[in-house]
């Protein structure tokens, strides 16, 4: 055994490309695959955390007249409510530096939704505040003063005293409101007693919520629980909400489950190849090693022994190269990746990155068991021969005809060289499959990488520029508008008169007129080109067990529909169009809910009605999920007379710089509730996916780097095994250059097959990937760009041609009197 021992360090000695070849393709792919799929968890530990510290409210309570001391001693009432704190908002106009802008103010809370000061203090004095991160990025600072317009508040300046972070807010969009121009620009918090209005709304923690993974189902389970208690002690008049109506909750658990879902398929893939490789590279060491296994069966040593070695090598690279690998993916990657949406969501500084025993172990075990079980496969397999024949070099396989051979016009015009070379590649089947499969892979995950790319921003370029063509939504607030004329009518309870079929009647009239008087607005506005009136409203389809979010979607005149929205199949691309006797759904909802074109499906609509929907046609949509009706079928299966409740239009051309102020000028207009910009929207995803951008170029660079591991790692097995045949060529008279040009035609000619190859496969599994990858609420887009397959192309081809420079210099240095010594 000692002597076997020896021989096991030699052997690393004279192999060391080869055993750290194994190591690195082993190390990349364990690393890629333990930190990528670490990357979801990691995300959602360090979001848990960050929420926990700052003891995110659980419940939020919204009063549609406020909240008061009675329905915080009503709260106190309920055993699983840890915490009450009762708080402050307005959404506020204010001057900074001569420019006004909308901020939200929140009052400052000791218990629930802590801020956390990055620089300065909090307030102590009247006319003191803080603002968020953010803001402050915006060149605001410490000891600059915010000017409050139309004194709603006790001070009319705030002196900027500190800079904090707000568990509320994570993401740097902070949503949209009916004062000034519709955007808040940011946040500051001030002292309670500086606001002159009551409670707006009460925040609630969640007794053992902080024990649950946010966002997850138990946490959800747990805290819907409490909500129906919540609804059941405070009865109507108040919304009772959760983490979920915050959007930068929801954005960063999609985006946590998007990352997740890339981990569950490309990883996997990738590690694949890798260990193929591995495979590869050590059945052909044992083959190269025969002479060496035949002396050793001649000496007297047993099989096991014999077999050892080989097992030692493979399972000792394996597992050194796992090990290191798991490790540094576990902590890289999915520092990249969190670092990354630190973008978007600038909040989260704290990163919490754990290794996942389970991850890693599943990695290391299979790469060790699959690449030491192919040498000891391969020791078996040469063990069954005799020693004598075992110390001969094989015979020569039976030359055959390739198929070009048997094509005279195109052989009989082949030069030698040419012919040489294609004889050689067929020659050796098993080496031109694993170097084609090798290459091929390594093409195809990078073409699955830049084509996630181009998926993730077709949706931007296919839905804000293809499908929708209008400018801008406004939205109306009808039920304030029929509630308006109550208080003429009674000055009892308006329960009464709202269930009176001639009150309603009255009041939808009275809501109707006035969004005639809005519209009018519209049609006066010089800014606005055309608009037409639209009814939108939520709905929910249910599919085995799990709720669907879906937008309804009704124009007044469906035949003008096409000049705002392009509804048309993506396929074919053939327009669709409205009918009465049936829906029109988006593709992706039609995926989830296994829906196709004369499906019927339940729809219930936010006023709780449901109804069965013939589906008459399936649109291409990207974002969010759309249910298109006419009014005619709704009001017949939904039973219900509905009024238009906002506008789309299209603006005249260079008004889009003058955006704010439009926005103003109609959130002053009574009844308008939110103006929201086709524009704006299409920034907020761009600003969402931006993040991804990281994410592609880690997919994009492992794949590089394992592309020209693979190339090299098959070249040098290449050229450790025609040893003999190359230094024949060398004694033959060939220069350094015909030598190298002998192996360097055969790798052209693969790596172009490998390319072709990897177009078709990398096609195949990028559109597994994309479906897998995403949400529920968004479809990626399906076209990958011409420029992707080139990238690919052609970083294959660079990397190809850097390992032949290298194999070159390899080639020059083999010793033609050491190689052809006789193996008898």
């Amino acid at each position: 055994m000692k002597a076997l021992r020896k021989d096991f360090y030699m052997q690393i000695k004279k192999t060391l490309n080869r055993y750290l070849s194994i190591m690195a393709i082993v190390s990349l792919g364990v690393a890629f695959y333990a930190g990528v799929t670490s990357a979801e968890p990691d995300m959602r530990y360090t979001a848990d955390h960050f929420y926990d510290e700052n003891n995110m409210m659980d419940i939020r309570v919204v009063g549609k007249k406020g909240c008061t001391d009675d329905d915080i001693n009503k709260l106190k009432e309920i055993d699983e409510i840890e915490d009450i704190a009762p708080s402050k908002t307005m959404d506020l106009i204010v001057e900074l530096e001569d420019k006004e802008e909308t901020l939200k103010a929140m009052s400052l809370e000791d218990d629930i939704n802590l801020v956390t000061i990055k620089d300065g203090r909090l307030p102590k004095n009247k006319g003191e505040c803080v603002i968020d991160k953010q803001l402050a990025e915006d060149k605001y600072k410490i000891g600059d003063v915010i000017k409050v317009k139309d004194k709603l508040l006790e001070s009319d300046e705030m002196k900027i005293v500190g800079i904090f972070t707000s568990p509320l807010f994570t993401a740097r969009d902070k949503g949209q409101t009916t004062v000034g121009n519709g955007k808040i620009k940011g946040l500051f918090v001030i002292k309670e007693d500086e606001f002159k209005t009551g409670y707006s709304e009460i925040y609630l923690t969640v007794k053992g919520a902080k024990d649950k993974m946010s966002a997850s189902s138990s946490y959800d389970d747990l805290v819907d629980e409490v909500k129906e208690k919540v609804k059941d002690k405070l009865g109507k008049g108040y919304y009772v909400l959760d983490r979920k109506s915050i959007e930068s909750y929801v954005e960063y658990d999609m985006d946590a489950s998007r990352i997740g879902n890339i981990g569950k398929v490309f990883p996997i893939f990738f590690f694949i190849i890798a260990a193929m490789v591995c495979l590869t590279t050590m059945t052909r060491m044992v083959e190269e090693n025969r002479t060496e296994i035949g002396t050793y069966k001649a000496l007297g040593y047993g099989k096991f022994a014999i077999v050892y070695k080989y097992i030692i090598y493979a399972a000792s690279a394996t597992l050194i190269g796992g090990i290191i690998g798991a490790i540094v993916g576990s902590y890289i990657f999915p520092y990249i990746i969190i670092k990354a949406y630190g973008i978007q969501f600038a909040n989260l500084e704290q990163l919490v990155l754990k290794l996942d025993p389970f991850y890693i172990t599943i990695s290391i075990l299979i790469a060790v068991v699959s690449i030491t079980m192919a040498a000891l496969m391969s020791c078996i397999n040469e063990l069954r021969s005799t020693p004598a024949s075992l110390m001969r070099p094989l015979a020569p396989k039976m030359g055959k005809k390739v198929l070009l051979e048997r094509i005279p016009f195109i052989w009989n015009r082949l030069s030698f060289n040419m012919k040489s070379t294609i004889r050689n590649l067929f020659r050796y089947k098993k080496r031109l499959f694993m170097t084609l499969f090798g290459i091929s892979g390594s093409c195809a995950l990078m073409l699955v990488g830049y084509g996630i790319n181009d998926a993730v921003k077709g949706i931007v370029y296919k839905q804000f520029g293809d499908i929708s063509n209008y400018d801008m939504t406004v939205n109306i607030n009808v039920e304030a508008l029929r509630m308006q004329p109550l208080y003429m009518l009674s000055s009892d309870s308006t329960k009464p008169l709202t269930e009176n079929p001639d009150n309603k009647n009255m009041l939808d009239d009275f809501a109707k007129e006035k969004i005639s008087e809005i519209m009018s607005r519209l049609d006066a506005d010089d800014r606005i080109d055309e608009y037409m009136e639209v009814f939108q409203s939520s709905s929910t389809i249910r599919r085995r067990k799990k709720d669907y979010s879906a937008n309804i979607f009704i124009p007044k005149d469906t035949d003008k529909l096409g000049k705002y929205i392009d509804l048309r199949n993506r396929k074919t691309k053939k327009k669709i169009e409205i009918s009465d006797d049936g829906i029109l759904i988006d593709e992706k909802l039609a995926s989830l809910i296994n829906a196709k074109v004369g499906s019927n499906i339940a729809v219930k609509d936010a006023n709780g009605k449901k109804a069965k929907c013939k589906v008459k046609g399936i649109f291409e949509n990207y974002t969010n999920h759309y249910i298109y009706m006419s009014q005619k079928y709704y009001e017949n299966n939904f039973d219900t007379d509905i009024i238009f409740n906002a506008a789309i239009t299209k603006n005249k051309e260079g008004y889009k710089e003058y955006n704010d102020k439009l926005s103003e000028d109609l959130l002053a207009i009574e009844g308008v509730a939110l103006v929201s910009f086709l524009s704006t929207t299409e920034d907020t995803v761009l600003d969402m996916f931006a993040s991804m951008n990281g994410i592609i170029m880690v997919l994009i660079v492992c794949a590089g780097i394992l592309a020209f591991i693979v190339l090299y790692n098959l070249n040098n097995v290449n050229i450790e095994e025609r040893k003999r045949e190359l230094a024949t060529l060398k004694v033959l008279g060939f220069y350094d250059g015909e030598v190298s040009g002998y192996i360097y035609r055969e790798n052209i000619i693969i790596t172009f097959m490998g390319i072709v190859l990897g177009f078709i496969f990398g096609r195949i599994l990028l559109t597994f990937v994309v479906k897998t990858a995403e949400v529920d609420a968004m479809m990626f887009a399906r076209e990958v760009k011409m420029l992707s397959y080139a990238y690919s192309a052609i970083f294959t081809v660079l990397f190809a041609v850097i390992i032949n420079y290298v194999m070159h210099i390899r080639l020059k240095s083999v010793d033609m009197a050491t190689s052809l010594k006789s193996v008898e």
